[in-house]
This record gives C-alpha cells, structure tokens and sequence, in this order.
C-alpha cells in the first residue's frame, strides 16, 4: 500500500483533512480546509505576497498546487473503502496575455 496516499480515507472530518496536509505544501501555502464531503471540496487560501509572482498576480504555481491538493481530496474522499491507492489530477496551465 502506498503509505503517502493510503492517508486519505473516506469519511475523514475537516479537521483530519486539514492536519494531513498541515506540515507539507497545502501547509505551507496557507491552504485551509473548510469543509470536504461526499462530490465537494471547500478551501480558502490568503492571497498574500508570498504566493505572488513578481508582476503582482497570483503565481500559477499557487494555483496549480490548490487545484491539485482539492483534487487529491476530492478524490479521496470518494474512492471505494477497499481500494488500496488513487491518483489525483494532472493539472495543466497556459499562461494569457492581456
């Protein structure tokens, strides 16, 4: 069993969800867990100098790392129970001209 992925369960509260990922990145950004159940992931997240990319708009890289940390527990919350493993998304990102 893959011991980083195995964490996610079905049926974990918010507050499980939230120490998962407090000492790794979702921690590091600031990401917060506000509510995760069965199709619904909620999360805040302060946008704050230090998510920024140096023209002043929130880096991509921040945004990558919030879509994917949802996405992992968006799906592990909805994986059967007796399944061993999963796979979060594969972001991708094009960057706009304005």
């Amino acid at each position: 069993m893959n011991e980083k992925t195995s964490g996610i369960r079905p049926g974990m509260t918010t507050e499980q969800f939230r120490a998962f990922g407090a000492r790794h990145l979702p921690g590091l950004l600031g990401v917060e867990i506000v509510s995760v159940s069965e199709g619904s992931v909620e999360s805040r997240l302060e946008v704050r100098q230090d998510v920024m990319a140096p023209n002043g708009y929130l880096h991509a890289a921040t945004v990558i790392a919030l879509a994917d940390t949802l996405c992992a527990y968006g799906t592990g919350e909805t994986r059967p129970p007796d399944s061993r493993s999963f796979t979060a998304c594969a972001p991708n990102s094009r960057s706009v001209s304005s």
